[in-house]
């Protein structure tokens, strides 16, 4: 398989509280270690290859912006039409980092917003994800996610059988 920017969940699949924590904040730091050659969204877009596709994502927010221009986490629904290197395409649902394009505004996004993302992906190296567009829903918009119905989104994270990424299998598939 072709090597491609993986996307790491923050969270791990049943252990304990405390182990949950430690697996988290390992695969977040491995991830970042190992993606540090993905562009997503440093590079204009007119210097970019174009994507292979642009897609519409769902999602609540898991995680804001710590900065202007920073790296948000967003739960979102399965992604059917995500792109993949090799295999068929498709995403299950997951929590996954993302960068807005420079220029689109992620102010005002917070913990437990609704959102829809248009996202470029582009499978061939340079292998790129990147938001060029976000909009809020209305904060009580249920998505098919694990977790929806609970009432916060860190209930959602830590509610037992409702772990982002707990039931997905990346073999056969890359995240970008």
């Amino acid at each position: 398989m072709s090597p491609t920017c993986p996307r790491t969940a923050l969270a791990a699949r049943q252990a304990p509280p405390l182990t949950k924590r430690l697996a988290a904040a390992l695969l977040l730091v491995a991830s970042t270690a190992i993606l540090t050659a993905c562009d997503r969204g440093e590079t204009p877009a007119s210097d970019r290859p174009a994507p292979d596709a642009v897609i519409t994502m769902r999602g609540r927010v898991f995680q804001p912006p710590q900065q202007p221009g920073g790296e948000f986490f967003v739960h979102h629904e399965a992604a059917p039409d995500w792109p993949v290197a090799e295999g068929p395409d498709g995403m299950a649902e997951m929590t996954m980092s993302f960068r807005g394009e420079q220029g689109v505004s992620l102010a005002g996004i917070a913990q437990g917003d609704a959102v829809e993302m248009t996202v470029a992906v582009r499978v061939q190296k340079p292998t790129y994800y990147v938001v060029t567009a976000i909009t809020k829903l209305p904060r009580d918009t249920v998505f098919e996610i694990a977790g929806e119905g609970l009432p916060t989104v860190g209930a959602a994270a830590t509610a037992p059988g409702t772990q982002p990424h707990a039931d997905h299998d990346h073999a056969g598939h890359h995240h970008h």
